[in-house]
């Protein structure tokens, strides 16, 4: 009895800890209980790993919504914005009437086969990149649709790479007046790669990166990517069939801010790190849209991803900031361009400001006299509230725009004084080439056939001009 007593009444207490200080009257069951709790976070995470690895995660689906779609002339141009501004839309049968369409990949080939493309392997394989390449390297347009679209090569296909050299104005000036851009989005802000002077005083805004050309097999595709400077974009589809799915800009904010809300966005692909079922190893994941990993990526299923197809003839309105991916269902090929609508100024800056500037999204505006500051909100509305130039498309929409041809954006009268001026701009990058290829020795022999696809360029791009201006055959 004193010993049981005892273990009760000699002991001490350490008040500043809680704890015993005499372990000789430590209660037995106390002692074991401290030995053995420190395995027990051990055992609830190897519960937890079993049951992981055993039993299925239940994970959601894509919430797939069809993407709306109007007959062409449905709508002027005013009631477009109101109703469609802010979302995805396709215009069924907006370009049937271009001569574009009359085309096919025959009429492309007889018209631009002399244009040089730059291309890459495509392979479904590959996790890297946007359009999933490899392999990159120069090809005539004309050897492009006879081997990969008309003639239907074995094996990965070759795709265009979104360079220079896939713009209209440089693979091909003569398609300048086949492909006119549609009345809704016609009279907006372009960037512009160079300011000409011409004879009688006049400047020319000259824009030889876009509109950019599209071609590609039968079920090649890009994945979810968001397009640079933030602006709006629209694509023309005059052969074959694209799919698209997009997201828009206020889910993947809240939702999927990794590709733009933070500072160092990944606006053209998002990877995560993640421990594997068994075998337990760590690997990276990307997020691809056509066959996403919901249980990888579980968020893809608390946004809205519009899906709808662009047939032949019709062409799409994607908003700023807009996620997207593209399929190709068939052999196809496309006109886009990404520029900056009025009735989109308001939403572009707020995008642009609140997401710190990220893919170059005041390039659209930078050149402009009036715009100084542009790093900061207030300087990018001061800058489309008093640019002269600003102010006369923002009068062109508010009368009514109409089908306008790119020559028109650089206020040229029409398209040989407008080919003379793309001309010298690729003749001034020729001579660029030339001078780096001189001093650059890393690059051993690329370099000659870097200068010899330049060229090439060269020729094709002054030969389309009735004057040819540096008599080049």
């Amino acid at each position: 009895m004193y010993r049981a007593s005892a273990l009760f009444t000699e002991r001490s207490v350490d008040g500043r800890r809680g704890r015993y200080t005499n372990d000789k009257y430590r209660p037995h069951y106390l002692w074991r209980v401290r030995r053995n709790s420190r395995w027990l976070p051990l055992a609830i995470c190897a519960l937890g790993l079993l049951l992981w690895t055993t039993f299925p995660t239940v994970t959601k689906e894509l919430n797939i919504v069809p993407i709306p779609r109007i007959p062409a002339g449905s709508l002027s141009v005013q009631e477009f914005y109101e109703q469609y501004g802010d979302r995805t839309v396709i215009i069924e049968g907006g370009v049937r009437h271009h001569p574009a369409f009359q085309l096919g990949f025959e009429g492309l080939k007889e018209l631009c086969g002399g244009g040089t493309l730059d291309t890459a392997l495509y392979s479904s394989d590959m996790e890297d990149e946007v359009l999933r390449v490899r392999d990159r390297g120069p090809m005539f347009l004309r050897d492009y649709i006879d081997q990969y679209l008309t003639g239907h090569t074995k094996g990965d296909p070759r795709v265009l790479v979104s360079t220079l050299a896939s713009s209209l104005p440089v693979m091909c000036p003569a398609l300048e007046l086949q492909t006119p851009f549609p009345s809704y989005v016609s009279s907006a802000l372009q960037g512009f790669d160079e300011v000409r002077n011409s004879s009688d005083g006049k400047q020319h805004r000259l824009l030889a990166s876009q509109p950019e050309i599209f071609i590609g097999p039968q079920g090649t595709k890009s994945t979810t990517h968001m397009d640079n400077f933030l602006v709006p974009f629209w694509m023309a589809v005059y052969a074959g069939k694209k799919t698209f799915r997009t997201i828009p800009y206020e889910d993947s904010i809240k939702h999927m801010p990794y590709y733009t809300g933070v500072r160092n966005a990944q606006p053209n692909r998002y990877k995560k790190t993640v421990l594997s079922k068994w075998p337990w190893t760590f690997q990276k994941k990307q997020l691809e849209i056509w066959d996403p990993d919901l249980e990888t990526f579980p968020e893809v299923t608390k946004v809205r991803v519009y899906e709808g197809t662009v047939n032949a003839g019709d062409w799409i309105y994607l908003p700023p900031a807009t996620l997207h991916a593209v399929y190709n269902t068939e052999d196809t090929w496309a006109v886009s361009v990404n520029s900056l609508p009025p009735p989109t100024f308001s939403k572009f800056v707020d995008i642009c400001a609140d997401n710190h500037f990220i893919m170059g999204c005041t390039r659209i505006l930078e050149g402009i006299e009036e715009c100084n500051d542009l790093q900061t909100k207030e300087g990018l509305k001061n800058c489309l509230a008093d640019s002269d130039l600003v102010h006369s498309i923002q009068k062109e929409y508010d009368e009514g725009p109409r089908e306008k041809y790119l020559h028109e954006y650089a206020s040229y009268d029409g398209f040989e004084p407008w080919c003379e001026a793309v001309c010298a701009h690729v003749n001034d990058l020729y001579s660029l080439t030339s001078f780096r290829t001189v001093f650059d020795t890393s690059k051993g022999g690329k370099a000659k056939e870097e200068m010899e696809v330049m060229k090439q360029k060269l020729r094709h791009v002054c030969g389309s001009c009735n004057s040819n201006p540096f008599g080049l055959t």
